[in-house]
């Protein structure tokens, strides 16, 4: 006798789902240190992840001289602890993360015996995303609000300091003396003499969102593009986890968030903004598989644009880069694609894609972007809002840049995204409170 299928379980396998996520009736997650109870280490890791450029600059203006090796030893020593704590809190499901990395691993071997040069930087790129997924993982997500709310305020103090009196904000980081002294950075990259700013902290056709009379604030992240990313993250984990937040905390995130793209000037976070919050609705019905195809849909998509719009990839702007990134994938020859060359690299800096494949081979690119998009659960709504939205704005975000691959921005967006796995269904948390209980009762 052959069992009916209810319309709703057939919709799940078409959309390649074991089941559609229902509106689910999980207690909110409340802002509060008490969410931290038993995880401090890892919410310590990421906040000193976000923050130690800013600390580091403090540190170089006004009582060390920091180098260049100070920066990748303080770095390598947040990688290395997340790592501790990740193994040492070990869950079957990181695995596969650990697959990956020797994956990667293997890659940077091989395309450094090839080149008869390994470079160390282009494997600590892709290895922070794997590292805080990792470390995310070891992390409740109730705990999450509590670490963003956190950061989002440190965020707004310094943004408004830098708002209200810019002399003293510049006078406490010094950041063109930080990075000229940990960046190779020399005086000529400041073309502006009159700003003791970063370089980019003022455009030099104006502010795009010119609400406001201000350069581009850029806070405790010293430079306005690292300052977008993290407004980007914000509103993807706002977008995301809006169920799960109460009003207040709600409505504070995305008052705030809003005042900081403004604020630092963010035409692309603003971009982001509109298309995360839209995606975000309609992500539940998208079939599961369709995150994988955002990025070479994008990347086409980018590709016909600069052809007939006639771009040109020689004029700085966001068309510009546009056409200058498609430009670099037309010079690609197979030693590009297979990531054996460095002739490309050091000009694809400012091209997530070009680079991304530049430095880990065609192949290894693939590989990364399949696990991101294909290789984690979409059980809970926040877990599918958070993968699709954040391979989308990631795959708009490659066409122009690469700021996604520096830890103090990778940091927090790859420990959403491993904390998110750790999120579960109303009827898998009962089944697991359920289990406590009969554990307490049993031993009792």
């Amino acid at each position: 006798m052959r069992t009916a299928i209810a319309p709703a379980d057939f919709q799940a396998m078409l959309h390649g789902r074991s089941s559609l996520p229902r509106a689910e009736c999980i207690p909110q997650w409340p802002v509060t240190f008490a969410t931290f109870h038993n995880q401090w280490m890892p919410a310590l890791i990421v906040i000193a992840a976000v923050l130690f450029n800013a600390v580091l600059a403090i540190l170089n203006g006004h009582f060390v001289r920091v180098n260049q090796y100070f920066v990748v030893g303080t770095e390598l020593l947040l990688v290395v602890t997340a790592h501790a704590i990740a193994l040492s809190n070990f869950r079957p499901q990181m695995l596969r993360w650990y697959i990956l990395i020797g994956a990667l691993f293997a890659i940077a071997i091989l395309r450094g015996l090839v080149l008869q040069d390994f470079d160390a930087k282009l494997f600590r790129d892709v290895l922070l995303i794997p590292t805080f997924i990792l470390l995310g993982i070891t992390f409740k997500p109730r705990g999450l609000p509590t670490l963003i709310v956190l950061l989002v305020g440190i965020y707004a103090v310094f943004m408004v300091l830098e708002a209200v009196n810019t002399p003293a904000y510049a006078s406490l980081f010094k950041i063109q003396d930080f990075y000229i002294d940990t960046r190779g950075f020399t005086e000529a990259n400041f073309w502006n003499k009159d700003s003791p700013l970063f370089a980019s902290a003022i455009r030099p056709d104006g502010r795009f969102l010119d609400i406001v009379e201000l350069h581009r604030l850029s806070s405790v992240f010293l430079e306005p593009v690292g300052s977008e990313t993290f407004c980007i993250i914000v509103w993807t984990f706002i977008c995301t986890c809006y169920n799960r937040l109460s009003r207040g905390v709600l409505v504070g995130l995305f008052i705030t968030t809003l005042a900081m793209i403004v604020g630092t000037d963010g035409r692309l976070a603003l971009v982001m903004s509109g298309i995360i919050l839209v995606l975000c609705l309609i992500a539940p019905r998208l079939p599961r598989a369709l995150s994988f195809f955002y990025l070479p849909s994008i990347a086409a998509s980018v590709a016909l644009l600069v052809y007939l719009a006639a771009l040109r990839y020689d004029i700085d702007d966001f068309g510009g880069r546009l056409a200058f990134s498609m430009h670099l994938l037309g010079q690609f020859d197979v030693a590009e694609l297979l990531g054996v060359s460095n002739t490309l690299l050091r000009p694809a800096a400012d091209a997530g894609l070009a680079y991304l494949i530049l430095s880990q081979s065609l192949f290894g690119a693939l590989l990364l972007w399949s696990f991101i998009s294909l290789g984690s659960r979409q059980d809970t709504l926040p877990q599918i809002r958070y993968i699709h939205s954040t391979c989308l704005w990631l795959s708009l975000f490659m066409m122009v840049g690469a700021a996604f691959l520096t830890i103090k921005t990778a940091a927090l967006l790859w420990f959403i995204y491993g904390s998110l796995q750790r999120d579960e269904t109303p009827e898998a948390a009962a089944a697991l409170a359920k289990g406590r209980r009969d554990k307490d009762d049993a031993s009792n």
